[in-house]
């Protein structure tokens, strides 16, 4: 199996830098990209990637085309595979798996036994929030939780708060989808 990145520690932090070896999906080859403790943290195939401020560390896995991006953070055993996205500043760890179509974004944090997936590009699981309230879009319907003491608990996913563009406009959102939220 011929690589897709190489390493080289960054000594600030203690991890390893990854760095293309090869052009695949957006990555450029010779682009520097997030963090990772060891190699088992991102698979060496597929398109996966963890872009240049994330990372991923303890017995956190990365794989399939899935990717980490913006501040993210995914740890402890936590699995980010599939066509997955997390970025922004959310985190997923502990057991929490994260597949198919979903996105984590925001400052959302995603742990414990909780598992997101989603089998359709067009109505994936979307978790995204705002400093009041998180946006929780699940197969094309919005639910809105209400944050209180800026953290909410729904099912195990822990909703925190920090994300302050999202949602400036809550109507534009009622228009294109035509449902109410």
């Amino acid at each position: 199996m011929e690589k897709k990145y190489k390493t080289k520690l960054d000594p600030k932090t203690g991890l390893l830098r990854i760095i293309a070896l090869r052009r695949f999906s957006d990555v450029r080859k010779g682009e520097e990209g997030g963090l990772i403790e060891k190699e088992e943290n991102l698979s060496q195939k597929g398109d996966c990637w963890v872009y240049r401020n994330a990372r991923v560390y303890g017995n956190a896995r990365v794989y399939d085309d899935a990717c980490i991006a913006g501040n993210a953070r995914v740890y402890d055993n936590a699995k980010v595979f599939g066509n997955a996205l997390v970025r922004g500043s959310a985190g997923v760890f502990g057991d929490a798996k994260i597949s198919g179509y979903t996105w984590v974004r925001g400052c959302a944090c995603i742990y414990g036994n909780v598992k997101l997936y989603s089998t359709d590009s067009d109505i994936g699981t979307s978790i995204k929030n705002n400093k009041d309230y998180v946006i929780l879009i699940i197969e094309r319907k919005f639910y809105i939780v209400s944050l209180s003491n800026f953290e909410s608990h729904l099912n195990g996913v822990n909703v925190s708060t920090v994300d302050e563009d999202y949602l400036k406009n809550i109507q534009t959102i009622r228009q294109v989808y035509g449902k109410e939220i």
